[in-house]
């Protein structure tokens, strides 16, 4: 695991992939449970686990945000790169001599 220059606490781009993993993970866990508890007789613990499943998709979005935000100069190099690639034959239109 990368780790900071203190070396006892993630990187952020660490902690970004584990928080959107762990939550992007818990989701439908949560999405399923709270389901399950909506069809069921008693519907105990339904408000719990729907509060639950909000703060998952709260904290998934926040991290996949994060994850863009720090990656951006990497995401900015790959589109530059696969707009240079040069055009192959067959991508031409149909009407251009060949």
């Amino acid at each position: 695991m990368t780790t900071t220059t203190s070396g006892t606490l993630p990187d952020s781009r660490t902690a970004m992939i584990l928080g959107a993993t762990g939550t992007g993970l818990a989701l439908p866990i949560t999405g399923l449970v709270v389901h399950v508890l909506r069809e069921s007789a008693s519907g105990r613990g339904l408000r719990v686990w729907s509060v639950g499943h909000r703060v998952c998709g709260a904290l998934f979005t926040a991290f996949v945000l994060g994850h863009i935000v720090i990656n951006r100069r990497a995401f900015y190099r790959h589109l530059e790169q696969a707009t240079a690639l040069p055009r192959r034959a067959t991508d031409q239109p149909s009407g251009a001599p060949s």
